[in-house]
């Protein structure tokens, strides 16, 4: 019966683990390579149409809009960098696909050398990096180099999984 829960909480928790060590740290990944495109050609668009989609108390923004690069007209969908976040289930996402209307004018960050590629919002999603780097810090600090040894106040302490809270000086004395 025991090995049953294992299995369980395996096939439950091992898709999350996996999509928390790895499909997150790609997004961040993919956001700078999208952003890192988008840094030089900005130009202004219009909506064409735009609308705030709510699930299950998140919501996203869906905006196509259509804007011009050296007189060739493209029309694009995509709200912001990053492989999840195109158009971004997420707190308060939706916000901007609920305030434009059909008509108004936008920014529009581009690709210089391929004009097709386009964002309205510039910048990283609001979880990709602090959350990477702290689920990569906490891995490589507790596997990677569990015994090595960090000054805390003066004090030399083992880096355990036990110790995190106590070797960033945040345990109460």
């Amino acid at each position: 019966m025991r090995k049953l829960f294992s299995w369980i909480g395996l096939i439950i928790f091992g898709p999350l683990l996996v999509m928390l060590l790895f499909m997150m740290p790609l997004d961040f990944v993919v956001s700078s390579w999208h952003l890192y495109r988008a840094r030089e050609g900005l130009t202004h668009g219009k909506v064409v149409s735009s609308e705030k989609v709510s699930h299950h108390g998140n919501s996203r923004s869906d905006i196509r809009y259509r804007y011009e690069v050296q007189g060739r007209v493209y029309e694009s969908d995509r709200v912001r960098a990053g492989w999840f976040s195109r158009h971004g289930y997420e707190s308060g996402a939706g916000e901007l696909g609920g305030a434009l209307r059909p008509g108004d004018t936008i920014p529009i960050y581009y690709d210089s050398h391929h004009p097709e590629f386009a964002l309205v919002e510039y910048g990283w999603p609001k979880w990709s990096i602090a959350f990477s780097l702290c689920v990569w810090g906490v891995l490589w600090r507790n596997y990677v180099r569990p015994d090595s040894p960090q000054r805390v106040q003066g004090k030399l302490q083992s880096r355990a999984w036990g110790d995190n809270f106590s070797a960033m000086g945040l345990a109460p004395e």
